[in-house]
């Protein structure tokens, strides 16, 4: 096994390098001409970066291209809806997700809707005031330009393939799975209307563990829950023993920027979540005390996992029932 793991590391060594870099000099740029306030975006901007060059989702360039001029910027939009009426929110918010989902649900196995949903709920959690709400969406726009023309010009995008579908096309197959568009809208909507009335103060946390625990199968929810609580679990201790208790502050960026380089060799989600775990509790280090954050953490992981499974159960009822 370890000799498996050195194989995969030497093999994939420069490349994830250079994805690396030339991802984090991305975030950097955009945050400097941008704003610090507008870094979650950029963050799911990022992803795209990543992906788009890389991937063929089987679309024409023209649906892409639509389709990240529609959906990022519109994120940042409906995000900046007042929150004074929760419950009208979570109908915007499912209205939005159903969108987001009608247009890039499949293909499921390249994860083509993540950028856009993390986007979504990025923005959401993290609203400007009105006053830089202009440049957040200029942000996006920009970002989804970026995007398109990468993906356009590039000539690596796998798999080969002649399929080139245009929206209606798009649409159509997104729709071949429609209990996990069901799902996926009611998870991510629920999610964020509880984060609201609960004033939550990482909204975040609650969202993204219910969106990421959302699968097209029962079975596959029980195991990402699973893992996420280990991931998750795993991540606090590292984020204590290291960035609270051995590494000084003024060090702690560079023990971050290392833990990112090597999720860039994971695979196993479980992984992924240790990861991410403790790279997002080290920047609420800047609001909360480190007890806190780790208290926030779990309270939004078991918020989000209760709703991932209760959505889960009532799509997995819904469809036996419908099927049968």
């Amino acid at each position: 096994m370890l000799t498996k793991l050195t194989t995969h590391i030497q093999k994939n060594f420069h490349n994830n390098l250079i994805d690396y870099t030339s991802n984090l000099l991305f975030i950097l740029l955009f945050t400097l001409i941008f704003g610090q306030e507008n870094l979650l975006p950029i963050v799911a901007l990022s992803v795209g970066f990543l992906m788009f060059p890389k991937i063929n989702f089987g679309v024409k360039d023209s649906v892409l291209t639509l389709t990240n001029l529609l959906l990022f910027p519109l994120g940042g939009i409906v995000s900046q809806l007042p929150h004074d009426r929760p419950l009208g929110l979570f109908f915007v918010y499912a209205g939005f997700t159903f969108l987001i989902l009608l247009l890039t649900a499949k293909p499921i196995v390249f994860q083509y809707s993540i950028p856009y949903l993390i986007n979504f709920l990025f923005c959401q959690a993290t609203p400007v005031e009105s006053s830089n709400a202009l440049n957040r969406i200029v942000c996006l726009v920009v970002g989804s330009i970026v995007l398109s023309v990468m993906a356009t010009k590039s000539t690596k995008k796998q798999p080969l393939s002649n399929s080139q579908l245009t929206l209606k096309e798009q649409i159509t197959r997104s729709l071949t799975h429609p209990f996990y568009l069901f799902k996926m809208t009611l998870s991510v909507s629920i999610a964020m209307t509880i984060a609201i009335l609960l004033h939550a103060p990482k909204p975040l946390w609650i969202s993204i563990v219910a969106m990421s625990l959302t699968e097209i199968h029962f079975s596959e929810t029980v195991k990402k829950t699973r893992e996420r609580i280990i991931g998750t679990t795993f991540g606090v201790i590292v984020f204590y023993l290291f960035l609270v208790k051995l590494i000084p502050t003024p060090y702690a960026i560079v023990f971050i920027l290392t833990v990112g380089f090597i999720s860039y060799f994971l695979v196993d989600y479980q992984h992924k979540t240790v990861v991410n775990s403790i790279a997002a509790m080290n920047a609420s280090l800047v609001i909360f005390p480190s007890g806190i954050s780790i208290a926030n953490r779990f309270i939004g992981l078991f918020i989000g996992i209760v709703i991932a499974m209760i959505v889960a159960m009532i799509g997995h009822v819904l469809q036996k029932l419908i099927i049968r």
